[in-house]
């Protein structure tokens, strides 16, 4: 569970990325459905490499983080979409009075955050 955020007992352990977390403060903006529709078509397109594809693999395949990938397609339809997740939490872009980030908030109180 490299890289991923841990916050629940071993008997409901999930891998979550701070992206997944992030998107599911924003669930009814209208630009998510956008998000949904444009990962559809990139997995669509992705599992079929056509004759008139580059000879660079690398060019080709599904997103291995999909959350990261979720992130940021729905953050290119704000504003400014040059944010990183990060940031894109101070814009606001993010709802972090959202239930969803409670745990989160309760880790960095622990850690002595504000």
């Amino acid at each position: 569970m490299n890289g991923m955020l841990t916050l629940l007992p071993e008997k409901y352990l999930v891998d979550i990325c701070l992206e997944d977390l992030c998107l599911a403060t924003r669930p009814d903006h209208p630009t998510m459905a956008c998000v949904d529709e444009f990962m559809v078509c990139v997995r669509d397109r992705m599992n079929t490499k056509g004759s008139d594809a580059p000879d660079d693999d690398k060019a080709y395949g599904y997103p291995k983080n999909e959350a990261k990938a979720r992130a940021h397609a729905f953050l290119a339809s704000m504003p400014e979409s040059d944010k990183a997740v990060g940031i894109a939490a101070e814009e606001g872009y993010w709802k972090m009075d959202h239930p969803v980030l409670k745990a989160l908030r309760a880790v960095g109180i622990c850690m002595g955050d504000p």
